[in-house]
């Protein structure tokens, strides 16, 4: 058993698993991959604070999508993508895009109020 950062092949794996057509650029306007308004937690989001995640799973099953939470809203993630940029994936707070978003960032030039965070993958050896 191992941990690392998401890798963007495991992230497109988990865009394929939200939407069977992600792979084939065939998913639909409604599709949370495309569309993921309203589908992650937001700042200010229902008068609340920042930055929250994963809270009261009954509540918030708007956050998650087949019991994933928020690849759409809080933050962007660094994954281990990239060789001198770096990628970050999914969607984020103030330009609310979608989970299958990409963007190339410098490391080493994150703004300190940037929000930008990270997802660990639990790699499991059968």
């Amino acid at each position: 058993m191992f941990s690392s950062l998401c890798y963007g092949i495991q992230w497109d794996a988990t865009m394929q698993f939200f939407d069977n057509n992600y792979i084939n650029g065939k998913c639909g306007a409604d599709s949370y991959v495309v569309n993921s308004e309203e589908k992650g937690w937001y700042s200010g989001k229902n008068g609340n604070p920042d930055f929250i995640t994963g809270i009261n799973i009954d509540e918030k099953a708007s956050n998650r999508i087949k019991n994933i939470y928020d690849m759409a809203g809080n933050v962007m993630e660094w994954t281990m993508e990239g060789n001198y940029f770096r990628i970050i994936r999914g969607g984020e707070q103030d330009t609310h895009a979608p989970a299958s978003y990409r963007m190339s960032r410098k490391p080493w030039e994150k703004e300190y109020n940037d929000p930008i965070g990270f997802r660990v993958v639990l790699n499991l050896n059968s």
